[in-house]
């Protein structure tokens, strides 16, 4: 909710639980063809993304997310050259990888223009990327794209919203199925994959990747004003998320990030025994 007594954005995460920003002042406010778009200023997190009252972005903390949903397959996916990105439309994933000289062609399909519309305006430190020529905007369904993509990539990135609404189907195994057929060999997918500790769209995402995958790994990441324990998914026929870690290349292109690094690699991929047990048991 939108609290105009207070300037107060409320979103919740449970029934009784959730966090709250206090608003400096409301930037935008249209309700595009998909969803409720929405920008507000605050002090601490700096200029803060809404869709459908859900916290998509912020100033601050976009680094954590856009890193570690891009960097983890860029080390372990074989010589990637091109990735395809679904969602994403605030730009940031894209951004990150086209730090990498290595990278070819990016193709990101976002369903909602108006999303990267607003973020080149309010955001245009995320939306940095868009007109960088290796980069090949589509306007489209990524159910539909995938489905029908005759095109291989060497890294495959489901940057999407939670399982509701536009996003709903992007957590199917038949979309999936789909994704791996986008993937060259050697190839790497990874999603994001909700809030770990409040709710089970990671054990969705996880559980249908591995009945696609013959290696799928599950992996964390700290963001507060996603609720603290954000999760990603790994998948892959042939790299495997620890094994294959490309440190030589690494080393070499001594990369200044603010949060992945060769430790946060190996570490985020431990899984506390309470999470591992409920991934093992989740649709049994």
């Amino acid at each position: 909710m939108l609290d105009s007594g207070k300037i107060r954005f409320l979103e919740k995460h449970t029934e009784d639980y959730g966090i709250f920003i206090d608003i400096d002042e409301l930037l935008y406010c249209k309700k595009s063809k998909y969803q409720l778009v929405e920008v507000f200023s605050s002090k601490t997190w700096g200029k803060v993304l809404l869709l459908d009252r859900n916290v998509m972005t912020t100033d601050r903390d976009e680094f954590i997310y856009h890193e570690m949903i891009t960097q983890i397959p860029f080390y372990t996916a074989l010589k990637p050259e091109s990735a395809l990105v679904i969602g994403g439309g605030d730009g940031g994933t894209v951004r990150e990888l086209l730090k990498h000289k290595e990278m070819k062609k990016v193709t990101l399909v976002e369903i909602d223009g108006d999303v990267i519309d607003v973020c080149k305006e309010f955001f245009p430190k995320i939306a940095c990327s868009f007109d960088d020529p290796r980069l090949d905007v589509r306007v489209d369904d990524g159910i539909k794209f995938v489905k029908e993509c005759s095109e291989k990539y060497d890294i495959v990135i489901i940057d999407s919203s939670d399982p509701f609404g536009p996003a709903e189907g992007l957590f199917r195994e038949e979309f999936y199925q789909n994704c791996k057929k986008c993937l060259n060999t050697g190839g790497v997918l990874t999603c994001q994959a909700g809030n770990a500790y409040m709710t089970d769209e990671a054990c969705i995402a996880y559980k249908n990747l591995s009945k696609v995958f013959k290696n799928a790994g599950y992996y964390f990441a700290n963001i507060l004003t996603y609720g603290g324990l954000w999760g990603f998914t790994f998948a892959s026929d042939t790299r495997h998320y620890f094994d294959d870690f490309d440190k030589k290349l690494y080393n070499e292109k001594n990369m200044d990030y603010k949060y992945y690094s060769e430790e946060i690699h190996k570490a985020c991929f431990a899984l506390p025994p309470f999470f591992r047990k409920k991934l093992e048991e989740y649709g049994k």
